[in-house]
């Protein structure tokens, strides 16, 4: 899956908000990140489509015959 962290900058009352947003990609390595403690704009092109094909052949995600079976009974 692929992870988009956005926090504010700035503070609110006690709260202090430092940026920092971050992006990772479905390998969980981080592919963009904004700056600390100042307004920031991150842009990011993401190929999901990607994402859902490793989604489609991950075996976690099957059932096997017998509990479909079961669960439909």
């Amino acid at each position: 899956m692929i992870v988009a962290y956005n926090n504010l900058v700035g503070g609110q009352d006690e709260l202090v908000f430092d940026g920092d947003s971050m992006v990772f990609n479905e390998n969980g390595e981080q592919i963009a990140r904004g700056k600390q403690f100042e307004e920031d704009l991150v842009v990011v092109d993401l190929d999901i489509r990607f994402v859902f094909r490793q989604r489609l052949h991950d075996p976690r995600r099957r059932q096997n015959k017998t509990e479909a079976v079961l669960e439909h009974s």
